[in-house]
């Protein structure tokens, strides 16, 4: 059986080693897959860098679309930092990138650059961070209006 990367996957955190046994969704047998996840880091409540990484740590469920990760496998090689990349003190797996989805004429560009989108398919129990706002600019959303103060005793 091939593992379908395209399918959004709930994602079910797993302290254990080893062969888990069967699905805690569905009682189903688990099949252990290589994939390439994607990782965001944070920093101070920010975000901080994001990264794809390849894995066979991953135990698909044969028949629901659940997904048992050990989140301590990722945690050892960011804890080693990489030089030249915001590695945050803290980091969420958010989905799984379909390396199928890009088309064959586009081997050639960087996953992520332009023309090139990163063919992420987050997991469906979790929400990805989005970055933070910076101070510099306004933080309204544009096209809305600005909020006025209301002032008593005054029309």
């Amino acid at each position: 059986m091939t593992i379908d990367f395209s399918v959004p996957r709930e994602f079910i955190a797993w302290e254990g080693d080893g062969d888990p046994g069967s699905c805690p969704k569905c009682g189903a047998p688990l099949k252990q897959e290589h994939a390439t996840y994607m990782l965001l880091t944070r920093r101070g409540g920010k975000l901080a860098d994001s990264f794809m990484t390849g894995s066979d740590k991953g135990w698909f469920c044969t028949q629901c679309p659940a997904l048992l990760l050990n989140p301590q496998e990722f945690s050892e090689p960011l804890s080693m930092g990489m030089p030249g990349w915001d590695v945050g003190n803290q980091f969420a797996i958010v989905g799984l990138v379909d390396l199928d989805a890009i088309p064959p004429e586009k081997d050639d560009i960087p996953i992520g650059a332009p023309g090139n989108p990163v063919p992420l398919v987050e997991f469906s129990n979790i929400r990805a961070p989005r970055p933070a706002r910076g101070r510099s600019g306004s933080s309204r959303h544009p096209g809305s209006k600005k909020r006025r103060k209301k002032r008593r005793g005054r029309h």
